[in-house]
């Protein structure tokens, strides 16, 4: 007993953790100096004294329920409670505690967590105002957002402390002055922090300037800056980004402003002859409110045109895919219209005007008219078209059809706005001026200097004639009059529009209005084209690390490649995959595994170089594109580099945290020679590394990554089964998400495997993708689903059977020209879908315009999750664009995916695109979408994929309880 007692004061004596023994009343008995190290009270001094004596008022009724427990018999841990410092204050204790022993003596072992708390608290705090900035619904919120986000992260950090209240910045769109915060007595004796707000391009947009308390030393000085840094970043972004956007929500409020504008009527009808806009000269027309037609049939609003010369003009306009302009009289309203109805993928488009009151109306009422036509139909071009510079040379044409001026031209203002440059010029003597520069000097007294200087419409009657003061160089031209309007972007001038004439006098106040109209439009799709770049630019750029994604690597690889196989030269590509990185997030929290992730991706940066391209694919897996030309010793020197860089200590919360890498190495041309099979052949390679024991790289081997056994096993049954139509579809519907009536079905294919069972496409797919068995495969798939959808159809259940086709499919010629002949006869009941790695794959973008041609649908899926397509969908014929259900999982519990899906949803609608929701598994899901203009969505709240039969029965069910159309052949069983 003796030597126990001894080995237990030794314990005591060298625990680091706070012990101590008390009776059933909670009194001190024993305990060691760590009380006296962490709370100054002496062992001497708590013998004798109660636990309660300690406690924090606040904290007495919970500890002693705890104490309670422990009398009872129960062990408990982890609790937390705060003990009363001698020297004052208050210390954050988590214990275990437990009572043994005849005597009911209770054991205690307690650990001071106060340090590890507030750390903790304040990462919390950070990640709050990240998300808070991240989430603010417009640009004045997101300024807002971050004045009050520093300051509460500042005051968390106790960084500032006077008797004043903080001073908050005062932001505005154009100037971010300084936000200085103290609080109480700041440390003067040392210079501020000054934290700078600095975008991905290096533009200042503000700085924070905090005075630290007094008696730091210099790592908790390090700890606190670098909290506020990592705010600083995330605010930077959140304007940068909230500015882009609202520049682009001007640009288009701009474009809509120009429709309501305008005197003709103008409505727009979708390819269901669904009015989805009308403008106030067209309700006033029509004697028609706009919401009282909008959503519905031209044919069901208007019923008397059915059969008339309207249904025939629209229809043939619709059919041939020209212009129809005509003039007719409406009898419902007594009135005679103009009529012109362009057709596009989206609909129809058509303008009319009042001419009751017109006819034999004057050939200056004539003119002015034209002249309202030429802005509609620039407006129409600006609205479907982002091309600035076919907009200018539009400009230029519609001025030369409607004034016929002798010389008509745009100009932009470079120099720093001293010359003008001649983008797009036309008239006689337009090929000299086209592609000069005219120094604004040069050309002083001319209206173009003024609309370009003065910025204001201007009317020069009588330009200086040679040995007049001021001869100009368009007196060379035979000019003697021009007029000129400036063309504003983003508040600024940007150049001007101009017309001359060989007469004095030439141009009147309506000429003039006429060019300040074009001018408007090409100012506003210019506008509309920079804020669509600083998205795209956003785009393709991974948001944590800004480094390029995946994107934007396959596109570099490719350009490596073909680079390569013209140079006759080697290039190289690294794919690393982090070890361990989950146990980071899950000891030390998302926000340090995010720091790590930024600090990694800043080392492989500078190690890799400017030549080089280093990308984040997602997660924890980083890519490293080296041009060429490369030696097998360069790979092996990267490879090596790349681990060590990964290996090197990363500070976080005050450890030092290492990891490990896996890598594999591809190079082209000897492993492939495009994007795809390079990351696929890297992918193996990296996958061998993470198996292979003692090494942590590996070069990608045709050989050892050649499929086992079992996979080749799989290939051979892979193969007869398609042949022998062991493979069968699934259907899972798309539903109106109001009506719940089911819109579409979607084909999705399952192996019926003789030993296996039902094979999900997951575990086959893949596989047919890496042996060349996709494309059979797909055939396969769009037969079949032909085949049902006709069948349905003939039984009166006309939905359309979307199938899904893989960009390999597409780019082989042999699979492509088989998949265009069958879609382009089934184009009427079967519809594609493919990944947004198709839009910017160049041979299958020929493919998807090909059966665009030909009627096929195309609908974009798992929208959103990578690949920068945004410049393609204006030019490709997608109708559709379906919301990952990455996005859509999460709506439910935060508005950063909701406001992704809010601006999916903006754009789609710009561009004419309805939008589905994959992944809808809850009704509050499904409400939250609906807030957002979602309409249509599919998912297991409305129902999973499904054999033939199974899902007849649930479409059938469905069509009825919303009121839809069954025909009675419906209900029979699908074989027959």
């Amino acid at each position: 007993m003796a030597s126990e007692r001894v080995d237990l004061e030794r314990f005591f004596a060298l625990s680091l953790d706070l012990l101590c023994v008390t009776d059933p009343a909670g009194t001190f008995l024993h305990v060691n100096d760590a009380w006296e190290t962490t709370l100054g009270w002496s062992p001497h001094e708590l013998r004798g004294m109660r636990i309660v004596d300690l406690i924090h008022p606040d904290d007495v009724a919970a500890t002693a329920e705890a104490l309670a427990r422990t009398a009872a018999g129960e062990r408990i841990t982890n609790f937390e409670n705060r003990y009363r410092r001698r020297a004052g204050g208050y210390r954050t204790l988590a214990w275990s505690a437990w009572t043994d022993g005849p005597g009911g003596l209770r054991y205690g072992v307690a650990r001071d967590v106060t340090r590890a708390r507030r750390f903790a608290s304040e990462r919390e705090q950070l990640h709050v105002a990240v998300l808070s900035l991240a989430s603010a619904p417009s640009y004045e919120a997101t300024v807002a957002g971050v004045s009050e986000q520093v300051v509460r992260l500042v005051d968390a950090l106790a960084a500032v402390t006077t008797a004043a209240p903080p001073v908050v910045p005062v932001w505005t769109h154009e100037h971010a002055q300084p936000c200085i915060a103290t609080v109480g007595t700041p440390d003067r004796a040392v210079a501020p922090l000054v934290v700078p707000l600095v975008s991905h391009d290096d533009h200042s947009v503000g700085t924070v300037e905090v005075w630290l308390p007094q008696g730091l030393d210099d790592a908790e000085r390090h700890r606190r800056g670098a909290l506020l840094h990592d705010l600083a970043r995330a605010a930077a972004l959140a304007l940068e980004r909230a500015r882009a956007e609202l520049a682009a929500e001007v640009a288009l409020a701009r474009t809509s402003e120009l429709l309501h504008s305008i005197s003709d009527g103008f409505y727009a009808l979708d390819p269901q002859w669904r009015f989805t806009f009308v403008n106030p000269a067209a309700e006033r027309f029509l004697k028609r409110p706009a919401e009282e037609i909008l959503g519905r049939s031209i044919w069901a609003a208007f019923p008397e045109i059915v059969g008339s010369t309207f249904d025939r003009r629209y229809r043939d306009a619709v059919a041939s895919g020209h212009r129809e302009t005509f003039t007719e009289y409406y009898p419902p309203l007594d009135r005679w219209f103009d009529v012109r109805a362009h057709p596009s993928d989206s609909g129809l488009a058509v303008y009319f005007v009042d001419v009751t009151e017109s006819v034999g109306a004057s050939r200056a009422l004539e003119r002015r008219a034209e002249q309202q036509r030429a802005v509609a139909e620039l407006g129409r071009r600006a609205v479907s078209e982002a091309g600035p510079h076919v907009l200018a040379g539009a400009t230029v044409a519609e001025v030369v059809r409607v004034l016929d001026p002798a010389l008509v031209g745009v100009g932009e203002l470079v120099d720093d706005g001293a010359t003008l440059a001649m983008h797009a010029v036309a008239g006689p003597s337009g090929a000299k001026l086209l592609g000069t520069r005219l120094p604004l000097a040069s050309i002083a007294g001319t209206a173009l200097a003024g609309a370009a200087v003065g910025a204001a419409a201007t009317v020069v009657p009588r330009i200086p004639g040679p040995g007049e003061a001021g001869r100009q160089p368009l007196v060379d031209f035979g000019l003697r009059s021009d007029a000129a309007v400036p063309i504003r972007v983003g508040g600024s001038v940007w150049g001007a529009v101009f017309v001359a004439s060989q007469d004095y006098d030439a141009f009147t106040t309506a000429d003039v209005v006429f060019l300040e109209q074009l001018a408007h439009v090409l100012g506003a799709a210019l506008e509309r084209n920079v804020a669509e770049e600083r998205l795209r630019d956003l785009a393709e750029r991974d948001v944590l690390t800004r480094l390029p994604n995946r994107a934007v690597l396959r596109r570099e690889v490719d350009a490596a490649v073909a680079a390569a196989l013209q140079q006759g030269h080697t290039t190289a590509l690294l794919l690393l995959d982090l070890d361990g990185f989950k146990d980071v997030n899950d000891s030390l929290g998302h926000a340090a595994g995010d720091e790590l992730l930024e600090v990694l991706g800043a080392r492989l940066l500078a190690l890799a170089g400017e030549d080089a391209t280093v990308a984040r694919l997602g997660g924890d897996e980083f890519a490293v594109c080296l041009p060429g030309p490369v030696e097998s010793t360069d790979v092996t020197r990267m490879a090596e580099a790349v681990l060590s860089a990964v290996e090197a200590p990363v500070p976080l919360d005050g450890l030092d945290v290492t990891l490990s890498a896996s890598l594999g190495a591809v190079t082209a041309p000897m492993h492939g020679t495009d994007a795809s099979v390079l990351l696929r052949h890297a992918d193996v390679a990296m996958y061998r590394a993470k198996r292979t024991t003692g090494r942590h790289w590996v070069s990608y081997d045709p050989v050892l990554d050649s499929a086992p056994a079992e996979r080749l096993a799989m290939i051979t049954e892979l193969r007869a089964a398609i042949r022998t139509h062991e493979l069968e579809l699934y259907y899972q519907p798309v539903v109106d998400m109001v009506s719940g009536e089911p819109v579409s079905l979607e084909a999705l294919v399952r192996w019926r495997h003789p030993s296996r069972g039902l094979v999900l496409p997951g575990e086959f797919v893949p596989l047919a993708e890496q042996t060349g068995l996709i494309g059979e495969l797909t055939l396969d798939v769009v037969r079949q689903a032909t085949s049902q959808a006709r069948r349905w159809h003939r039984r009166g259940l006309a939905l359309p059977i979307a199938v899904n086709v893989s960009v390999t499919s597409l780019t082989d010629h042999e699979v492509a020209h088989e998949l265009v002949d069958l879609l382009s006869r089934a184009a009427d009941v079967v519809s594609v879908e493919v990944t947004e790695s198709a839009l910017v794959d160049r041979r299958a973008r020929a493919v998807l315009q090909e059966l665009a041609g030909a009627g096929v649908h195309c609908a974009v899926d798992d929208f959103g999750t990578g690949y920068s397509a945004l410049a393609y969908l204006r030019s490709l014929p997608v109708s559709t664009l379906k919301i990952d259900r990455a996005f859509v999982a999460d709506v439910q519990d935060g508005d950063v995916d909701l406001a992704i899906i809010r601006s999916v949803v903006d754009l789609a609608r710009t561009l004419g695109l309805d939008v589905i929701a994959e992944g809808v598994e809850s009704q509050a899901v499904a409400t939250r979408l609906m807030e957002v203009g979602v309409h249509h969505a599919q998912g297991f709240h409305y129902a999973r994929p499904a054999a033939t039969d199974d899902v007849l029965r649930w479409l059938v069910s469905a069509l009825r309880d919303s009121g839809g159309a069954v025909g009675d052949a419906a209900t029979r069983p699908a074989g027959g």
